[in-house]
């Protein structure tokens, strides 16, 4: 198809010429705001083929798109004492309206319903006026659905096509296990799938329906992303998971942990032990679970050779022998490893010397040959004297970002092995690499002097500090810290693990003293940019 010149008469020749190449065009357009692409969907007809396609290829409700078929509106539920609305058709739609609608609806590539209240009607009269043979959005890529009125949970096969590539589900598990069967059959072309029980259950998955969604899973021959909530994933389902042939990500957990987002104890499950089984994951690459299911049977249940990136869940009861565990484990069997994130779930205020990170288990962190990202997150700070870290530091070298508790606290006086600001000195002379660091000083105490020509960390962008941590001398820390930060580095504090308006009330007293820090870092920028420059001219090997 042709397209036809917007304004020929104000356009430049190279403008001119943009305007008959398709793919330009298409380029264009996905580049440009929603308010931007309905205006070039009424310029012309070539201009408005690629501002619709790029519309209606992301963030589009079924809502939103029904509306095009016919007019809906919302109506009172005709069960007695029901207050809630649901939605319907204002008129039922004939054949023209289809035909209109059609023009829309197969160029929708991703598609959200998200706490729809629909009425059965209006799936009938969809059904009505859908020509048989005909799917309702043709080349639909992108599902979301996470509706929960079970009447409207039958209706989800109107959605399923073999362009699906990437769907996420919400519902009980009779309701998952129904729907993956629909979509093994129907849509086997999926790459990307989350599945997420939405009321959650103290009792295990009952074996049959666990049987029913691993074999479906399986059914997926290209899957390379899955995330599921964890009661759908113990440590019987690994074997049936490893043999997936491209998965590279696979998340058993319902969150990100790099949130501060906290879930109760209704996320613990039992992990049965691992038999010696053959489950290697050939293509796993990103992995985020808990602790349990890597701890129940050491080799088989990660032998991950490709693995790079872990999030891992831990419970402030493990020791530091399942640390410990843990350590080998990932030294020994996951040689591509760079990243390690350890977060405690429900982080308590348990004494400091409690903690399991110590030493010792650092050290078989730190053994991983390619790790370059370690944060291990807890409210308790580390086991660790200054003299243990000066110990370690040069196995930090390779390290680019190192968090150790940043956001631990404690109650009363601080621990006798809590790391001062000195230990910063040993960090800057053995690691160049560190672009991101965040430990659990104690800054209570006087500052230490510095010796005359003090080592700089080389590329430090942030240092994380917390706002639970108090300063008796908000200048003094300035000027010691301006002497190890490069000029551009800034102090940053990592998000509260906790929400108690005591805690709130504690660290707010603290925020003015590490505001006042800031205050003076940047107030001596200039100069401590004139004394980078000479560093610099000193040394110019340094890169």
């Amino acid at each position: 198809m042709a397209l036809s010149d917007p304004m020929p008469s104000q356009v430049c020749p190279s403008a001119h010429s943009l305007w008959r190449v398709p793919e330009l065009v298409a380029e264009v357009m996905d580049h440009l705001s929603q308010r931007d692409l309905s205006v070039c969907a009424r310029v012309s007809k070539g201009v408005s083929h690629y501002a619709l396609g790029s519309l209606y290829k992301t963030g589009v409700s079924i809502q939103h798109v029904l509306n095009i078929l016919a007019p809906v509106h919302l109506v009172s539920s005709p069960a007695p004492n029901v207050k809630y609305k649901e939605m319907n058709f204002l008129r039922s739609p004939g054949s023209n309206d289809w035909d209109n609608f059609y023009q829309y609806a197969r160029r929708v590539r991703s598609l959200s319903c998200i706490d729809l209240d629909a009425s059965d009607q209006l799936f009938l009269d969809i059904s009505s006026v859908l020509p048989a043979g005909t799917l309702l959005f043709p080349h639909l890529r992108s599902l979301e659905w996470k509706i929960n009125s079970p009447r409207l949970r039958a209706h989800v096969d109107f959605f399923m096509g073999d362009a699906l590539s990437d769907v996420a589900i919400s519902g009980p598990l009779d309701f998952l296990s129904t729907t993956l069967g629909l979509l093994s059959q129907r849509s086997p072309a999926i790459r990307r799938l989350s599945l997420h029980v939405s009321a959650l259950e103290d009792s295990p998955t009952p074996a049959a329906v666990m049987q029913d969604i691993m074999t479906s899973i399986k059914a997926f021959k290209g899957l390379e992303h899955l995330q599921m909530s964890p009661q759908l994933a113990p440590a019987a389902a690994v074997p049936f998971l490893s043999r997936l042939p491209r998965l590279t990500t696979l998340y058993l957990r319902p969150f990100q942990l790099t949130t501060a987002f906290l879930f109760g104890d209704t996320f613990r499950y039992t992990v049965p032990r691992l038999k010696a089984l053959d489950s290697d994951f050939q293509c796993l690459k990103d992995l985020i679970c808990e602790v349990g299911l890597l701890l129940a049977g050491v080799s088989p249940s990660l032998s991950a050779l490709s693995l790079q990136k872990l999030h891992v869940a831990i419970n402030p009861t493990n020791t530091e022998a399942d640390l410990a565990q843990l350590g080998c484990l990932l030294r020994d069997n996951c040689k591509t490893l760079t990243y390690i994130m350890i977060i405690f779930d429900t982080p308590t205020l348990l004494p400091a010397e409690s903690s399991p990170i110590t030493r010792s288990v650092l050290k078989l962190f730190l053994g991983i040959r390619l790790l370059r990202h370690l944060n291990i997150d807890d409210v308790r700070p580390a086991r660790l004297s200054c003299a243990e870290l000066e110990e370690l530091a040069p196995m930090c070298r390779k390290l680019t970002f190192l968090g150790l508790c940043a956001r631990s606290r404690w109650n009363g006086a601080s621990p006798e092995s809590l790391l001062s600001l000195g230990s910063l000195i040993t960090l800057a002379e053995n690691c160049h690499s560190l672009l991101s660091l965040g430990l659990a000083l104690d800054i209570t105490t006087p500052v230490p002097d510095l010796p005359p020509n003090p080592p700089v960390f080389r590329r430090l962008q942030i240092l994380y500090m917390d706002y639970s941590t108090k300063i008796e001398d908000p200048a003094a820390v300035a000027v010691y810290l301006s002497r190890l930060l490069p000029p551009d580095a800034r102090l940053e504090p990592p998000p509260s693990r906790f929400t108690s308006a005591h805690i709130r009330a504690v660290e707010a007293a603290n925020i003015k003293g590490w505001k006042d820090v800031s205050h003076f870092l940047d107030a001596m920028k200039p100069l401590r940019n004139i004394v980078a420059l000479h560093l610099k001219s000193q040394s110019p090997q340094i890169t």
